[in-house]
Formats: C-alpha cells, sequence, structure tokens
C-alpha cells in the first residue's frame, strides 16, 4: 500500500485504541506522550491528525506509531502495512516526467490566477475612476456603477469557485479596454 491508501484505510481513533488509548466523544484524550490526568489531546479523524495542547505534539498516524513505537518513518509505514517498490529506470523517468508536467501545469496555472486578479483589479480601478468622473446618472456613469458592483462581487466570489474565472477575465479586459480609452487610464 502507499501512504496515501494508508491515510484513507487506517482511522486514528483505531491506531489510539490498539495503544490502549481511549478518545471520548469531543474527539479528546489523554496524551501518550507525557503524564496527563486530563484530556489535553484532541484527535480529528476525518484528517487523521491529531494536536496535544499541552505538549504541542502534532502530527498524523505515521508520526504517532513513531513517537509510540521510537522507530522511523519507513518502520511506522512497514507496520502500518506499507509496502516499497523497487522502481526500474523507465518507471523512474515516468514518474520524474509526470512530476515535472504537473509542476509546469501548476505554475501555468497560478500565472493564469495572478493575470485574472491583476485584470479584475484594474477593472475596478477603472469603474471606481468612472464614477469620479463622469457626471452622475449618465449612461457612462451608470455604466462604470453597474461594473463595479459587478467587479467587486468576483472579487468576493473568486476565490469560492463561484464565478467563471475565464468569463471574469474576459468581461474586466473589454470593460477596461472600452473604458480605459474614454478615461485616458491603463
Amino acid at each position: 500500500m502507499t501512504k496515501e491508501e494508508i491515510l484513507q484505510s487506517v482511522q486514528i481513533t483505531g491506531l489510539l485504541a490498539e495503544y490502549g488509548v481511549k478518545v471520548n466523544r469531543q474527539g479528546m484524550c489523554s496524551c501518550p506522550f507525557h503524564k496527563d490526568r486530563h484530556p489535553s489531546m484532541k484527535v480529528y479523524p476525518k484528517t487523521n491528525s491529531y494536536h496535544c495542547f499541552t505538549c504541542n505534539e502534532t502530527g498524523d498516524i505515521f508520526s504517532l506509531v513513531q513517537n509510540m513505537e521510537k522507530c522511523s518513518f519507513k518502520d511506522a509505514f512497514l507496520k502500518l502495512g506499507g509496502t516499497y517498490e523497487q522502481m526500474d529506470s523507465k518507471a523512474r523517468e515516468l514518474a520524474k516526467r509526470s512530476r515535472e508536467k504537473a509542476r509546469l501545469e501548476r505554475e501555468r496555472q497560478e500565472k493564469a490566477e495572478r493575470d485574472m486578479k491583476r485584470e479584475l483589479y484594474r477593472a475596478i480601478t477603472i469603474a471606481r475612476l468612472g464614477t469620479k468622473i463622469f457626471v452622475p446618472l449618465t449612461e457612462d456613469w451608470i455604466l462604470c456603477t453597474d461594473a463595479l458592483q459587478k467587479f467587486l462581487y468576483y472579487s468576493d466570489n473568486l476565490e469560492e469557485g463561484g464565478v467563471n474565472k475565464l468569463d471574469v477575465y474576459r468581461k474586466c479586459r473589454k470593460f477596461r479596454q472600452f473604458f480605459g480609452i474614454k478615461l485616458g487610464a491603463f
């Protein structure tokens, strides 16, 4: 089994029970790493992790086994059912290419995200400028006011994934190009 498979299959509460540590309903237990009269360790079953508020010991199921058994990560991995597979040179090369491809894709997405946020910021700036420069209740002022509200909404909901980022980018760019020329900005 791989590390991810072990993390999904082994529950930390069951592992603690094997070491004689009882976890209450709130996820609290007495810390096995120091003398403890009252529960001071919080167990998080969803992430298979723990944190002791007294000794500040934190970790996952692997570090729990390492600390309880006083062993290395490799030994803890093997005790939890992990297996090491020897990779041949072809498999290593494929894995390396896969990691490189994932890294490049992540960098591309981060750059696109930065560009989109920059475009949104510029559009907000131009819309604010337009609401100050244009005469209130004229067509241009109304367009800038509506766009400002729309772009601020996009800005608030961007991280939550509630809006289509490519669509937001296009709208911001189109608005910025049209009003940027009118206002002589950007």
